[in-house]
């Protein structure tokens, strides 16, 4: 499965997604950059031992820009060498098919999160066009400074809160089907120990 994402130069500061990836799935993202954007980027990946997914994102001639074949949680960062679309794609593969436990989970939420760089205010030209004086610039740049510093804080708050609310489904989920399997297996002993007493019995091996 595929998703096409046009992302202009102007966004807002936090641009998030939360997707599921199967195993085997290739899920790509394309994002429309100008020359010399700087893109900023974290992702999270639901943690399971048995599976492998890794990261790759290419430029629109299909050079390589960044490339992790083992993602779990991180950042990236990447700057537009050319106009273009830029593909992201996250492919899980299985680590090893003896590490996979019998009906366990073959797909994981991703996390990702793009940073695309504002544009530098120029002081100088607010400071003509407003008539401040420097004390009122230096108030400005302030300002914006706690204001930016305050909905950083505010958006990782909320990434700490979604990354806590998967991992406490991921782990009753897992807690489950420990249950189901455990249950399972006493089940069949169970099963095995009728059976092999009604065998003994028909063969008049035990009372």
């Amino acid at each position: 499965m595929k998703i096409l994402i046009f992302l202009l130069f102007f966004l807002p500061c936090f641009l998030t997604f939360e997707f599921e990836v199967q195993l085997g799935e290739r899920k790509c993202f394309w994002l429309d950059l100008e020359t010399n954007t700087l893109v900023k980027g974290n992702y999270y990946v639901t943690n399971l031992p048995y599976l492998q997914m890794s990261l790759r994102i290419l430029n629109p001639n299909g050079e390589q820009m960044y490339k992790n074949e083992d993602i779990k949680e991180g950042t990236f960062a990447f700057t537009a060498d050319i106009d273009g679309q830029y593909e992201t794609c996250f492919l899980d593969t299985l680590r090893s098919i003896s590490m996979m436990p019998i009906g366990s989970p073959n797909k994981r939420t991703v996390e990702l999160e793009f940073m695309p760089e504002e544009p530098e205010q120029d002081y100088s030209a607010i400071a003509k066009k407003e008539k401040l004086k420097p004390l009122e610039i230096q108030i400005r740049v302030i300002e914006d400074l706690v204001k930016h510093i305050r909905l950083e804080m505010l958006h990782r708050r909320e990434r700490e809160e979604r990354h806590r609310d998967v991992n406490e489904s991921t782990n009753s989920r897992a807690a489950w089907l420990s249950i189901l399997t455990m249950s399972i297996l006493v089940l069949s002993v169970l099963c095995q120990i009728f059976y092999l007493r009604s065998f003994f019995k028909s063969r008049s091996l035990i009372e």
